[in-house]
This record gives structure tokens, sequence and C-alpha cells, in this order.
């Protein structure tokens, strides 16, 4: 099917650019919807999209923000008559992926996920950005700086720039679900960032205490071994009840690139990550193969889990830095990779129901 580009209004008036979609392609979505709601549920989300949206639907090719910012740098006749072209041009690619759905507080939205080469392209002629990469890149920066602190015994400002880091990394994942944009390149690249860093954190950290470099190996692998058991959970707990669309329980296969990416991209980075952490999943699930069939998660054993989260690991290590007990932070991790086997005994013995 060929669809074109058009201007499409918001409700106080404002232009922007999509392309309408008739109700009869998106059916099928809202039938695969009504599996994960109630009738009343259901009812409400349809209500409030019709209300908004006039009971149309449509893709966002360009928003109201970017519309003006290229009113404003190109001039405004200048763009609205290079959009002459824009709205002849046969989009025949679009793809509808699935459904994805995004949260804020008490706020849910679903969505159906496209890919379409073309469109992509015309984002491209206009120098509209794919993805903001500029939070990865602000914690990748933290994270260096907090190293060049611990070589330079400034550990109240490398705690600074860990804490840092934790927070910029939290909220590369929150913007991408406020701004409604899943991506696999994010999630693969703020991965494969967090796993080189946090090698070159205990290489430093081996370094600065004289620590023996293959008690060091262990400390790290211990380290990623607990963030796999905890990503590993906590992806089975969104797969399950929140719809997630871009984490898998398990990457066994490269991704179709989702919209607004690039699929080589996607496939690099997947390479990348298989390579880095395929040996934590794969020893992760010979140790808890039947976790996914769970369907008990009690709240007190999730949040008791949690301590093994990256931020609240990247907290020990600079708290344990501020509090001069640097000499412990290798065997603190070393022990506490232990605990690994005793969540999931837990788990298995009293949360194993299917």
């Amino acid at each position: 099917m060929i669809h074109y580009i058009d201007y499409i209004k918001d409700r106080i008036g404002n232009n922007y650019l999509g392309i309408k979609i008739p109700n009869g392609d998106i059916q099928p979505f809202l039938d695969e919807m009504k599996k994960f709601l109630s009738e009343e549920e259901y009812q409400t989300f349809v209500d409030n999209q019709g209300k908004r949206d006039k009971g149309a639907y449509h893709l966002t090719l360009m928003s109201v923000m970017e519309y003006n910012k290229l009113s404003d740098s190109m001039g405004l006749d200048k763009f609205v008559s290079s959009l002459q072209q824009v709205f002849k041009y046969d989009i025949d690619d679009l793809k509808m992926m699935g459904i994805g759905t995004a949260e804020r507080s008490t706020n849910k939205a679903f969505f159906i996920v496209c890919q379409s080469d073309k469109l992509d392209a015309v984002r491209d002629f206009y120098g509209l950005s794919e993805k903001d990469f500029h939070v990865t890149i602000g914690f990748i920066i933290a994270g260096f700086l907090a190293i060049y602190c611990m070589l330079e015994n400034l550990y109240w400002y490398a705690a600074f720039f860990l804490i840092l880091k934790s927070i910029l990394d939290a909220a590369d994942g929150e913007l991408a679900r406020v701004k409604q944009k899943p991506s696999y390149t994010g999630r693969f690249l703020d991965s494969v960032a967090d796993i080189i860093l946090n090698a070159l954190f205990f290489i430093t950290i081996a370094y600065i205490t004289n620590a023996n470099y293959w008690a060091c190996f262990l400390a790290f692998f211990g380290l990623q071994l607990q963030g796999t058991l905890y990503n590993y959970y906590y992806t089975i707990l969104r797969n399950k009840f929140n719809g997630d669309t871009t984490s898998r329980i398990f990457e066994n296969s490269t991704p179709i690139a989702l919209a607004g990416e690039k699929q080589k991209h996607v496939t690099i980075l997947f390479s990348l990550y298989k390579l880095l952490y395929g040996v934590f999943d794969k020893i992760i699930y010979q140790l808890d193969s039947s976790a996914e069939k769970s369907k008990c998660w009690p709240n007190l054993f999730m949040t008791v889990v949690s301590i093994f989260g990256l931020g609240f690991q990247l907290l020990v290590i600079a708290g344990m830095l501020v509090l001069g007990l640097k000499a412990f932070i290798i065997p603190f991790f070393l022990i506490n990779t232990v605990l690994v086997f005793i969540f999931i005994a837990i788990r298995k013995l009293f949360f194993n129901q299917h």
C-alpha cells in the first residue's frame, strides 16, 4: 500500500507532518491491545484517542516543534516550497511491527511501532536526528571523569561522578519512555558502554589498591553476574506485566530496527552486546531456566534483588571510596556474588509457581 505525507494539525491548529492511517489497518492492533486490558480499560483508551485525534489515526513524521524550527532556520517560504516534493513522495515501505507501550507516572499510552526507510530518508534530508544520544554520551563522560578522579585520589569527586553516571544512565531510559521512542540502538549502546566502564572501574580500583588482578577479574565477573540476574528477573516482569517491547528475556537473534533506527546500527551494537554479555546470560539461564514460567514475583523479593542493580552497585563503590574503604571494594563484590546463588535458591524454593 502506498502512503503519502501530508499536513496534520494539533488541537490548537499548529501544523506538523505525518501520514494518515486508514482505520482498517489499525483494527488488528486494536484487537491485540484488547488482550492486555479489561473491556472498560480498552474502551477508555479508545475513547481518549478518539477525542484527541477525532476518530482518525496517523503516524507523526515531524513534530510541531521540529516543523517550527525548520520554518525558522530555512525560512518559511523555502521550507513550505520544499515540502511540495515531499508530499509527492511514495511511501510504499511502511511496516507496522507491533504494539508498544509508554508510561509516565499514572499515565499510560499504547502505540504501534512502525518502520520505513523512506520516512527515515525524509528526516535525514531535513537534518532531523534519529534519536537523541546526548544523555548516553553524558554518562560515558561522567564514568571517565570518575576514573580520572580515582587515579588522582580525589575520592569525593569520584563518588560524585559515579552517582552522576547512574543518574544519567537511568534518565536515558526514562527519556526514551517519556518521548515514546523505544530504541534497540539506545538500549544496546547503553549496555555496551556500561560493561566497558565497569571493567575500567575495577581495573582502576585494582591499580590504586595494589589488588591482585585475578581477584579484580573475578570481582568484575561477579558484578556482571549480579547485574545479569537483576536484569533477567526484571525483564521477565516487564514482559509479563508492562508490555515492554525492546527488552527480551534472552537476546538470541538480531532484532528488527524500530522506527527511526538504522538496521546496520542495531546489528553492529547487538553483535557487541552478544560478545560482551552472552556468557553471563548463559550462566544465569542455566542456573534458573524456569524463572520465565513463574507467575509469582513478590515485591519484597524484587526489592531485595534490586541491590544487584548497577545504580546501587556504583553507590556502594562511591560510598566505600569516600569512607576510606577502597581496599574492601573488590572483596565486597567477590563475597556479594554468593547472594546470586542464594537468591536463585529462594526463588526456586518459595516463588516457583507456574
